[in-house]
């Protein structure tokens, strides 16, 4: 009988390098938050988005390697990305079928969010879920996560002081500001990335008590072999360096860093995430909680949580306070007289609330389409009011939702969070010491995510944190399952389960793995090419066309760069080269910058030409019609008849949004040069 060949132990475990691979990709997407680009239009959000996306994309394409061929490690049945699915799928027939298919799929260099950029986070939900499925797997990203976030928290603290002025912070003397912006550019961003991680910071502290990386203690060995290599396990502990003392000392400054840069944001929104998250951990704990002391500890911090809030309720109504705009953000923010509504802040934000749920009426089904809200708030809102700022956004996520993928959109998104808050709290349920209170935490980080964004809208960063939260969530669904249904994996039969076979058989082939491997890189390279690379270069043409020390025909070549690089975020780069053009034209005074008639001759039809395009692109934008109605006003200085083309931007306006501040003040002063030139 011939001897079986043995299999050669040299040789690398390429299943072992896939996985380690995917895993850095998904690490390396954690590192988000420190992207600034100041060379391209909103350095702050544009090179966090395109590199997010890359680095998904480069990664989704080694996991689609590593699942084909091991499929230990391809996902497991979940609730909860089946709901994220839906709603993804969702978003892709509310933006077919809303009112800027383009802008709903794309965007704007602004925002970059839209239904390409879901579809990045449903892909790294997807991948995340499937090769961290243990606590002891998931220290390492919650761990990155945590450090990154301290690091920008770190930065921003340095900018509110002084001490660092750089192009990735900005100077706190310049911007003459009392709140932390750091590398996301704005407080209110900062406010809610540093809640949610330190919670995550301290869900790590305390589940590193644990005695295993499940929280429970570890069975006793049976056999005597079976101790006997326990206890050389022990012996060679001992001996080991103890490295968690100082992991723990850095998760703790990393904490004390992201709640000192949360206080400096003043963001109020954050405090009631935070009293959000103290609410559902307390309440969850008295519940379902195992350790008495815990127990002790929750009702304690209950009880002085209920207190602070009704002190603080007191003080606001018996003893106001005046505002301060130069005092520190929080404190100012907190105490102030102007809490209620006549807050501007909170008076633009109940307006839109108010606007949203009438622009939710006009289309209930499926919305006016994602990322087109605007649209929308348009045609309800009121000058009157009195809220000066122009809401692209709802700042409100269930309400942006409804508004803009409907009754479908919003029910599908909330059955992502409501499948999420079912496997936390049945996980919650089931674990025991402090691998049960690390699960509270994460659910309290979600319901201080949740709540903040009833006063937000997501951002490139906390989508990352949602998204990591989700595919957390998604594991424990699966441990979960594997403790109730040990064999629910193998009861996949019929059709289903013979497709799939054949198809993964013939995709592992030899022929077929060449192919696939081809497919993948083609199609990644691609993808990193026209949808990433070529935006950001577009972008980088938008900035060259705003700088003004630049020759007006050089300016022009440089929006129009950037219009062809990208076509699916030239609507932006339209805009702003419209609204630059308007000064150029008056600038008849100074013979330097002057423009020539050769000069304004192009720009006018250049503007035609895009304004046209962009109008195609965006029929219901109203806020085009009214940049383009103030550009031919102006022209109309040198031409008078460009007055005429100006009315017919100004009618369509007003059709589209009648009672805006920029329509009525466009149609004011097309009144007023009117009656000039009839008197003529």
């Amino acid at each position: 009988m011939t001897r079986p060949a043995s299999r050669r132990t040299d040789q690398p475990d390429l299943g072992a390098i896939l996985l380690w691979a995917v895993r850095v990709g998904l690490m390396l997407v954690l590192l988000t938050p420190l992207i600034v680009t100041p060379n391209v239009y909103f350095p702050f959000i544009v090179g966090k988005a395109l590199y997010a996306r890359s680095v998904i994309e480069i990664t989704f394409a080694l996991w689609v390697v590593l699942v084909l061929f091991h499929p230990e490690r391809r996902p497991r049945r979940s609730w909860i990305l089946l709901a994220f699915g839906i709603w993804l799928g969702v978003s892709c027939l509310a933006a077919l079928l809303g009112v800027s298919p383009t802008r709903s799929m794309w965007s704007t260099y602004e925002r970059m969010q839209g239904v390409f950029d879901l579809a990045h986070w449903f892909a790294f939900a997807l991948m995340a879920s499937s090769v961290f499925r243990d606590f002891s797997e998931w220290r390492a990203p919650l761990s990155a996560s945590l450090f990154v976030s301290a690091l920008v928290c770190a930065l921003g603290v340095g900018q509110y002081y002084g001490i660092l002025e750089s192009q990735l912070v900005g100077s706190q003397l310049e911007s003459d500001s009392t709140r932390v912006s750091s590398t996301l550019g704005n407080p209110t961003y900062v406010s809610v990335y540093a809640l949610t991680s330190a919670l995550i910071g301290a869900g790590l502290i305390i589940h590193s008590l644990g005695r295993s990386s499940g929280g429970e203690a570890a069975a006793p060995p049976r056999g005597r072999a079976a101790r006997r290599r326990r206890r050389r396990r022990q012996a060679t502990a001992a001996r080991a360096f103890d490295y968690v003392p100082w992991i723990r000392a850095l998760w703790s400054i990393a904490i004390l860093v992201d709640l000192w840069a949360m206080w400096l944001s003043g963001s109020r929104g954050a405090v009631v995430g935070l009293a959000a998250a103290t609410l559902v951990f307390s309440i969850g704990y008295l519940l379902w909680g195992r350790m008495k002391p815990a127990r002790i500890a929750a009702a304690a911090i209950l009880a002085v949580s209920i207190a602070t809030v009704a002190l603080y309720a007191i003080i606001i109504t018996i003893v106001p306070i005046e505002a301060d705009p130069r005092a520190p953000g929080m404190m100012n923010r907190l105490l102030a007289v102007s809490v209620g509504t006549e807050d501007p802040s909170i008076r633009g934000r109940v307006v839109s609330a108010q606007v949203g749920i009438e622009v939710f009426l006009d289309r209930p089904l499926l919305g006016w389409g994602p990322e087109n809200y605007l649209i929308g708030w348009g045609r309800h809102f009121d000058a009157d009011s009195g809220v000066l700022e122009r809401f692209d956004q709802a700042h409100n996520k269930p309400l942006e939702e409804l508004a803009t993928r409907g009754v479908a959109g919003l029910i599908a998104y909330l059955s992502v969070w409501g499948a999420t808050a079912f496997v936390v709290v049945r996980s919650f349920m089931r674990r025991a010491g402090p691998s049960q209170i690390f699960v509270g935490i994460v659910g309290s980080a979600l319901a201080a995510y949740f709540v903040q964004n009833i006063f937000l809208f997501d951002t490139p960063v906390t989508v990352m944190q949602f998204s990591m939260l989700v595919a957390f969530a998604a594991s424990e669904e699966s441990w979960i399952r594997s403790r109730d249904e040990p064999s629910s994996l193998r009861r996949a039969s019929g059709v289903w389960r013979v497709g799939v076979k054949r198809l993964t058989s013939a995709l592992t082939s030899p022929i077929g793995s060449k192919a696939t491997a081809a497919i993948v890189v083609i199609l990644t390279l691609a993808s990193l090419v026209w949808f990433n690379i070529r935006p950001y270069a577009a972008a980088a043409e938008v900035v060259q066309g705003t700088t003004e020390i630049r020759d007006w025909s050089d300016r022009l070549d440089s929006f129009q760069s950037a219009i062809r690089g990208f076509p699916n975020l030239a609507n932006y780069a339209r805009l702003r080269m419209i609204v630059d053009s308007i000064p150029k034209i008056v600038e008849t005074s100074n013979d330097y910058f002057a423009m020539t008639d050769r000069e304004f001759e192009r720009t006018v039809s250049i503007v035609s030409e895009e304004g046209a395009e962009a109008i195609a692109a965006e029929p219901q934008n109203w806020l085009l019609e009214v940049t383009l109605a103030r550009f031919f006003q102006v022209a109309a200085n040198r031409d008078p008849s460009h007055l005429q083309t100006a009315r017919k931007h100004i009618d369509r306006a007003v059709e589209l949004a009648p009672r805006t501040i920029d329509s009525v003040n466009v149609l004011q002063e097309q009144e007023r040069i009117e009656e000039i030139v009839g008197k003529q």
